[in-house]
């Protein structure tokens, strides 16, 4: 991402405050088109380090206002700021992805023709015509092309067993599956992380209908930048419960794959279904 003379002139007022305040180190920021992200440390006996940080910010406000405002380019900044306690070095990790992503998630909302665009209602040889599918992101998943591996994992397999499970779907889809599922369970929830590791093209199923320009979560911003997921939704009707239409939804999926020819399975401890 390239600065602009705005974000320039933002990111030396960043520095200069920097060393101006040894205390505040920052670890990690990025400069969005109208906001910035950062994550910095402090030591464990600063005295009052939510008035530093608040004074820090502050002035980086102030500064880059003012300097600003001598070349015509007027801001306004929010009054305060959001600030998130990191309290392990797992969350300091995923706080940093977050920030690192962000340019990218930006660059696929609003960029030209912007990727995350919804497409509704969403047509394929795959799926019925007389049901409403929406989607997002590669829906060439769904030509026809290319076999769908329908995955459902149980709530009941242990971590060891799923363990296992994952290590021979992910070799299926090494060999030309496309894995679609709703990925809820927590065993689902697993084997998406390992996807997303592997850069493997996925279909995610979800029962709820998609805004108009769909916001990427961290963990699907690399995959979308990559043409490598497809989103897909199922407009149900709002009376029946969650449970149900995350079960309608494993059902529709299954026939999807088959439509396909690829295959379905339900994976659970005592053994694997054929959907």
């Amino acid at each position: 991402m390239h600065l602009s003379q705005s974000g320039r002139i933002l990111d030396e007022t960043i520095q200069i405050e920097q060393q101006k305040h040894p205390e505040l180190v920052i670890r990690r920021y990025t400069i969005m088109p109208e906001h910035l992200h950062y994550r910095m440390t402090f030591p464990a006996g600063l005295p009052k380090p939510l008035y530093s940080i608040g004074r820090f910010v502050q002035e980086i406000k102030r500064w880059s206002k003012a300097k600003l405002e001598r070349i015509g380019i007027y801001i306004n900044w929010q009054q305060n700021y959001h600030d998130y306690l990191c309290l392990s070095r797992a969350i300091n990790e995923r706080v940093d992805e977050y920030i690192s992503l962000n340019p990218l998630k930006w660059a696929l909302m609003h960029g030209p023709n912007p990727p995350m665009k919804v497409i509704e209602p969403l047509r394929s040889p795959l799926l019925s015509p007389f049901e409403w599918w929406s989607g997002v992101g590669n829906v060439g998943l769904l030509s026809g092309n290319y076999p769908l591996f329908a995955i459902s994992l149980s709530r009941r397999l242990s971590a060891s067993n799923a363990q296992g499970l994952i290590a021979g779907i992910i070799n299926e889809c090494k060999c030309g599956m496309i894995p679609i599922s709703t990925f809820i369970s927590p065993a689902e929830q697993i084997l998406l992380q390992y996807l997303c590791n592997e850069n493997i093209p996925l279909v995610c199923a979800v029962p709820d209908q998609l805004k108009t320009i769909y916001k990427p979560r961290t963990e699907q911003t690399t995959l979308f930048a990559q043409n490598k997921l497809l989103l897909l939704s199922h407009l149900q009707n709002d009376s029946i419960s969650r449970y149900d239409a995350w079960h309608i939804l494993n059902k529709n999926i299954a026939q999807i794959a088959k439509a396909s020819n690829g295959k379905a399975l339900y994976f659970n401890p005592d053994g694997i279904t054929y959907l």
